[in-house]
């Protein structure tokens, strides 16, 4: 997903940001892995898995990561 051409209001930074024509902002990447390569990427990059959240139909998942305690 992008914004493109358009003009921005962040209120809590009180800031506006104006992308002019042919400009863009890559704002989202969408990606479906299973349970257990959720798993496998969070120990690859050295994240604690603490908690999942699912729909009801188990298609989407919220996923809380921690770097591991020191």
């Amino acid at each position: 997903m992008y914004l493109v051409s358009q003009v921005v209001r962040l209120e809590g930074l009180n800031l506006t940001i104006s992308l002019k024509s042919g400009e863009e902002i890559h704002t989202e990447n969408s990606h479906k892995y299973s349970v257990e390569e959720i798993q496998f990427l969070a120990n690859k990059a050295g994240l604690e898995l603490k908690q999942q959240w699912f729909d009801r139909k188990r298609q989407f998942s919220l996923n809380q990561l921690h770097p591991p305690r020191v």
